[in-house]
């Protein structure tokens, strides 16, 4: 199985800032990109020698898949199908058409924050707030990730 995910923000160097939980909305990339193993429960490794590539055409190596739910409530939640861990990217990157596909859900962006919706109901049923011109989606504040565990046809 290949994984060809188009990421729009990478970078090698190292911050020593506070290391960020948050989730970015990103219509750029084609997956769930994550450099933080704190957000994936089960870490297992991924042996093959696929990679994310970025805009400019720089190949980033994969570490880690994970399957997640984001719980919006006690007794729902939303998937993350497949998130790739990438160590060379700076934040974690929610791709929006992935997301949207995999939930039935639709994204309302305003300037200052935006609102992630059922597309039945159209209830609301995450926010988020606009920080530095980025839409970040606090998982700390929301709730926590639960992990399942990735199978792969051989």
């Amino acid at each position: 199985m290949e994984h060809q995910v188009a990421a729009a923000t990478s970078s090698s160097q190292t911050s020593s800032c506070s290391v960020d939980s948050g989730w970015y909305m990103d219509t750029g990339v084609t997956g769930h990109l994550t450099n933080s193993l704190d957000k994936l429960t089960v870490k297992e490794n991924y042996n093959c020698n696929d990679q994310v590539h970025a805009a400019n055409g720089h190949g980033m190596h994969i570490h880690h898949i994970d399957h997640s739910k984001l719980p919006t409530s006690p007794s729902n939640s939303l998937h993350l199908k497949v998130i790739l861990h990438v160590l060379s990217i700076t934040s974690s990157l929610l791709s929006v058409r992935r997301f949207t596909l995999d939930n039935k859900v639709f994204i309302e962006f305003y300037p200052i924050f935006f609102l992630v919706k059922d597309r039945g109901t159209r209830a609301t049923l995450l926010s988020g707030r606009c920080h530095g011109g980025l839409y970040r989606l606090d998982v700390s504040y929301q709730t926590s990730f639960h992990g399942i565990k990735v199978s792969r046809d051989k």
